[in-house]
């Protein structure tokens, strides 16, 4: 079993048990019984707030395998599938990995060759747009702006810090990190499980986070039969 896999069992195991102290907190709220002293300890609870969360341990998700990397990528760069980019992030891409000057033609070729159709006029329309600020015209082509931000395009995924993507590429890197908690969290996650997890257990999650992002990226889960509701009346979702 590989290192990654561990870590998910063990995270998997640390959540049955957290989820089960939880229900042991509440059955004892019902009960207006103080809480047993084992169950704050192995909660890291300092005192016996009820409904509060001071000295709560934070539990921490395993980030998901992590793909190959360029070799310029840092420990904090995101990566983002290629098909889920916008044309302007993608043709900055290929200006970044190009060796010599490229028209808005080899543009759309070369994304093309990677399985990105963008045609020559939308490249054009991009270029007329970041003139200046991230693409400098010569007579023989485009290239990058010195210092201008820009994603590394390598095998199959954009890469680089969080705050050089658009906001439909952080979804689509949300969404891929919901996914993985899904299967790190086989038993299901109701959606505000899942916003609250993302949002306090996944710091390798950069992108924004809230109840209504987390409908929105369940719904479009479903739709691409990734994620799909839990029978019953619990409203979890799982992995598909």
């Amino acid at each position: 079993m590989s290192k990654f896999m561990k870590e998910m069992a063990a995270a998997q195991s640390l959540t049955r048990l957290l989820d089960a102290a939880e229900e042991c907190l509440r059955a004892h709220d019902a009960a207006g019984m103080k809480y047993p002293e084992p169950l704050l300890r192995m909660l890291g609870e300092e005192e016996a707030p009820r409904g509060g969360e001071k000295g709560r341990q934070c539990l921490v998700i395993p980030a998901p395998q992590r793909p190959p990397a360029p070799p310029e990528a840092d420990d904090g760069w995101i990566w983002v599938e290629i098909t889920a980019m916008k044309a302007s992030n993608l043709t900055l891409g290929v200006l970044r990995g190009a060796r010599k000057p490229m028209t808005p033609s080899e543009i759309s070729e070369a994304l093309g060759l990677i399985g990105v159709e963008v045609s020559r006029g939308t490249i054009g329309n991009i270029g007329t747009r970041l003139f200046g600020s991230h693409i400098r015209r010569l007579d023989d082509g485009w290239v990058l702006v010195e210092g201008a931000t820009s994603p590394v395009l390598f095998q199959g995924f954009a890469w680089g810090p969080h705050t050089i993507f658009e906001a439909t590429e952080l979804a689509a890197h949300r969404r891929a990190g919901i996914v993985h908690l899904l299967r790190v969290q086989p038993d299901g996650m109701q959606m505000m499980q899942i916003a609250h997890t993302l949002a306090e257990s996944c710091p390798w999650n950069k992108a924004p986070v809230n109840k209504d992002l987390v409908k929105a990226d369940m719904e479009a889960l479903d739709e691409l039969g990734l994620a799909k509701r839990m029978a019953g009346n619990s409203g979890k979702w799982r992995a598909a």
